[in-house]
């Protein structure tokens, strides 16, 4: 019984430790540099791998998608690294465009690659002349890996 009251007490005060830490807040002037904010995202890693996956990991996790651009009638345009992340919205080609800008602040090489997505509707007809998605291919280590960070 004193086992489990112990164990309880624990539980309990590292979970309001830990709701009484505040989040790490980004200085304002680095939330508005796609080149500070490549440099705090990636202070802490010491490989090529690690900052891709901390660029990466961070677009996904803090980077929503643009549904009211998509759905209107104005036509799709170059959104911009700067724009997104101010903004912290965008369609596909937002989301690379920061990528890429972010890595190249890493001196990470990094390519806009624009194409098709499928869909299962049959009677979606695929417009040759236009692409209708973006991805990124990054080089990490002599090796090109392609990535999507909208999806």
């Amino acid at each position: 019984m004193l086992l489990v009251v112990i164990s309880l007490f624990l539980i309990v005060g590292f979970s309001f430790q830990t709701l009484a830490q505040k989040e790490e807040k980004i200085p304002r002037a680095t939330q508005k540099s796609v080149p500070l904010m490549s440099e705090y995202i990636t202070k802490e890693c010491s490989s090529t791998h690690q900052k891709v996956d901390s660029l990466y990991a961070w677009i996904i996790n803090n980077i929503d998608y643009d549904y009211d651009v998509l759905q209107s009638s104005k036509p799709l345009s170059f959104q911009g690294s700067a724009n997104t992340l101010k903004r912290k919205t965008a369609i596909c080609n937002g989301y690379v465009e920061l990528l890429v800008d972010l890595l190249a602040a890493q001196k990470i090489k990094a390519e806009y690659v624009e194409g098709y997505i499928r869909t299962f509707d049959p009677t979606y007809t695929y417009e040759l002349y236009s692409a209708d998605h973006a991805w990124i291919a990054i080089e990490i280590d002599g090796k090109w890996h392609l990535a999507d960070p909208t999806w």
